[in-house]
């Protein structure tokens, strides 16, 4: 899967893509944004919930990149840690803030 596949491609800036297969040899600096995608697995104990609407490739590819983002960037961890403390942002309305299937 590559990141043009993701819904928020065209606007997101994170810079650590669990969909970019290139991810790991990335680089991050404090402070930069977090995937949304990560970061609502995070507020899921890790899953991307059904409730966000994205292709079910999206939902794997960050469940599996997930736990492995988390301990290679601490900084990421710390961020990631903080949104498990809260509750979802993604998907909480309808017609608000959804993410919409990539076709």
């Amino acid at each position: 899967m590559i990141s043009a596949h993701c819904p928020r491609f065209e606007k997101c800036s994170a810079p650590i893509c669990p969909i970019d297969p290139g991810w790991p040899m990335r680089s991050y600096k404090g402070g930069e944004p977090i995937c949304a995608f990560l970061l609502e697995a995070a507020r899921n104990g890790g899953i991307v919930p059904e409730r966000v609407t994205a292709t079910e490739e999206l939902r794997l590819a960050v469940q599996r990149a997930y736990p492995e983002i988390n301990s290679t960037w601490w900084t990421i961890g710390k961020r990631l840690q903080r949104a498990s403390k809260c509750g979802p942002k993604l998907g909480r309305r309808p017609g608000t803030l959804q993410i919409e299937e990539a076709r």
